[in-house]
């Protein structure tokens, strides 16, 4: 308790939290099911009143025809019979050119539930709401406790929260596993095989390309190189260490992985990204334009993460930060 402090406390008391409140309220279910529509079957009245409007408009232009009938497609209808324990079935013609108006209705959870790997989904973006919750909390936590304490022994303490995201992080790659497996059994899979081929290799090319223009520092930071020096102390040999060519495998495994398993939900993202945009392109009120652009920026958001890697761009931030901390600290003195 002395080494998590306060922290203990607040993640059992949201995980208690969410446990019961899952059981009425699921912020996956509705995630999911928020905004989707499906429709209602017409019952056996509304298919005869819509095949007698359709004849009644025959009759009175004279030109009915029975050989529009289809009688291959029959309406089944179920109905229990309260003196016999038998059903009843209820079959009848219905023509092809009938016209009848389908309800759109809300799409509950009872409706998704028959989708495959749903509850999963439920189960993971609660989690990942709770481990949310715990980290802001706890960042709250860190940030207002050294403001009344005057010791610095909330330092001692572990962020528990890291646990939590860490937690997320494996059950997330776990769903997404099953996902994979999915398409692996058909042919989409080849598809996750060449792509996750490429980002292996793009892995190990951008690794070993001149540090001038990307801030990795692996070999720094590694320390790849051996020093040795001859009997005499005057020569100094250096050499590759092959650990480090084992480390920068593994990272390009890891990666071929996470390109493996995110080929399919990115590739979704961006064709309902696209549709998003031809479908509201011609809406030009402000709620649709701050949506638009809201989209846009969620859609480029990953580029301008993957240019904070090249040096150019991180070494300006780099002397802006500094300079900002110089500047707070003058300021404070």
């Amino acid at each position: 308790m002395a080494v998590f402090g306060l922290q203990i406390v607040i993640s059992l008391v949201v995980f208690c939290f969410l446990t019961k409140l899952t059981k009425y309220y699921s912020f996956g279910r509705w995630l999911l099911c928020k905004g989707l529509f499906r429709y209602w079957p017409p019952t056996n009245e509304e298919f005869k009143y819509a095949i007698k409007q359709r004849y009644a408009k025959e009759s009175n232009n004279k030109s009915k025809k029975q050989s529009n009938i289809s009688k291959s497609y029959h309406k089944f209808s179920s109905v229990n019979n309260n003196n016999d324990s038998s059903n009843t079935v209820e079959e009848f013609p219905i023509p092809m050119d009938t016209s009848i108006e389908l309800k759109l209705i809300p799409l509950t959870h009872n409706d998704a539930i028959q989708v495959k790997y749903i509850d999963d989904f439920f189960s993971l973006v609660d989690f990942i709401s709770g481990s949310i919750i715990i980290f802001v909390s706890t960042e709250i936590y860190f940030y207002i406790v050294p403001i009344f304490r005057q010791n610095n022994e909330h330092l001692n303490e572990i962020n528990l929260s890291l646990f939590w995201c860490f937690i997320s992080l494996l059950l997330a790659l776990a769903v997404l596993t099953k996902f994979v497996r999915e398409y692996l059994k058909v042919d989409e899979g080849i598809l996750c095989i060449i792509f996750g081929a490429l980002s292996f290799l793009l892995a190990l090319c951008l690794q070993y390309i001149d540090e001038r223009f990307f801030d990795f520092n692996l070999k720094e930071t590694y320390g790849n190189h051996t020093v040795v020096y001859n009997d005499d102390n005057d020569e100094e040999i250096k050499y590759l260490d092959r650990r480090f060519i084992y480390f920068v495998m593994l990272l390009a495994i890891l990666n071929a992985y996470q390109t493996i398993i995110l080929f399919f939900p990115a590739f979704r993202f961006g064709q309902l990204q696209y549709l998003f945009l031809m479908k509201n392109k011609k809406k030009t009120n402000f709620k649709n334009i701050c949506i638009l652009i809201l989209t846009l920026i969620n859609f480029t958001l990953p580029i301008f993460i993957c240019l904070l890697w090249f040096k150019p761009i991180i070494k300006r931030l780099d002397e802006n930060l500094l300079l900002k901390l110089k500047i707070i600290s003058i300021i404070s003195s």
